[in-house]
């Protein structure tokens, strides 16, 4: 639904949808989701001009996405990132690192 907001121009409901699903992935352990639902909150805390939470949100992105090849192991986490919308949310990763700095 994030996703959805974020493209349809909506970037104050993205950022509402994607904090409750940021928090929901978080508390139940669900990494795989929660560091897409981070970057969904650092894209549209940028869209928003708060670069504060843009830069929290981007860091927490980062840093559960690489948790997840110590979780799953080298080979599995691969297999993941060949994923072309994996790929695709790496793009949206990377854009956002070289705004934020």
């Amino acid at each position: 639904l994030a996703e959805a907001s974020l493209a349809s121009g909506d970037a104050k409901q993205a950022l509402e949808n994607a904090r409750q699903a940021q928090t929901f992935f978080a508390q139940n352990g669900l990494s795989e989701r929660d560091w897409r639902a981070s970057l969904m909150t650092a894209v549209a805390s940028q869209k928003l001009g708060d670069h504060a939470t843009a830069e929290t949100s981007f860091k927490n992105a980062t840093d559960v996405f690489s948790s997840l090849q110590q979780k799953w192991g080298t080979e599995t986490f691969k297999v993941y990132e060949e994923r072309p919308a994996i790929q695709f949310y790496r793009r949206q990763l990377d854009q956002l690192s070289t705004s934020i700095r």
